[in-house]
Formats: structure tokens, C-alpha cells, sequence
């Protein structure tokens, strides 16, 4: 009888590692700076959520505006740590604008896809 344990020890290895690089948001951008475009973290999905109680902004208004300043994530396009500061940025001082005070959290996911990420942004008030 033949034994598939190497094949799945290098599968189990393989996600292990990417997933631990999906993870952390600097591990996930080191990633993407030191190697070749075709080993890039991609957007799988993304989505923002409001969580807790408080005055908020139409998750349309916050998508229209990130289209405006050119900052929406894209799926199927790399995943860039430097836009998601810049987006959590704009989706402070829009809140701001209004009165509340809010933190923006990023959340990142592996997939069953070692390449692909899922992106969720938390918006919680202070």
C-alpha cells in the first residue's frame, strides 16, 4: 500500500506558511514586496462592517468616497498594505467629519487558496 503522508506534509506545510503570511498585515506585505508578482497575496472578497452602537455612515457613502480618492480594493487584484492605511485614514476623518471618533480595524484571512486573502475592515467606536 502507498503512503501519502509527504504529499500532504508539503500541502500542510505550503497553506501553513501562507496562511501564516495572510495573516499578519506586515508579514502579508513583506510578502508581497520581496517576491515576484505571481506569488502576490490577491483580494479574494473584502467588506466593511460597523460594529457596536453609534451614528452610522451608509456603507455606500464610505465605498463612493474610497472610488473617489481611487482607494477601493479590487478582487482578484494584490493586496496592498499601504492603501488599506490610507482607506482606514479616510474612513476616520469621514466619521470624524460627523462627530464620532472611531477606530478602524483590518482584518486579514487566508482562503483555501494559498494566494488569495480576504480583507474585512471592523469600524468600532472609541
Amino acid at each position: 500500500m502507498r503512503t501519502r503522508a509527504p504529499l500532504f506534509a508539503a500541502f500542510t506545510l505550503a497553506f501553513a506558511s501562507a496562511a501564516f503570511v495572510a495573516t499578519s498585515p506586515n508579514l502579508a506585505a513583506a510578502h508581497q514586496q520581496t517576491n515576484n508578482s505571481s506569488t502576490t497575496l490577491l483580494i479574494r472578497r473584502f467588506s466593511i462592517r460597523n460594529v457596536g452602537s453609534f451614528a452610522k455612515i451608509d456603507i455606500h457613502e464610505i465605498w463612493n468616497k474610497l472610488q473617489e480618492q481611487g482607494l477601493a480594493p479590487a478582487v482578484e487584484k494584490p493586496y496592498d498594505q499601504e492603501t488599506v492605511h490610507k482607506m482606514m485614514a479616510v474612513i476616520r476623518e469621514m466619521y470624524r467629519s460627523r462627530g464620532v471618533e472611531v477606530s478602524v480595524v483590518e482584518d486579514i484571512e487566508p482562503t483555501s487558496s494559498p494566494r488569495y486573502i480576504v480583507l474585512r475592515l471592523s469600524i468600532n467606536a472609541d
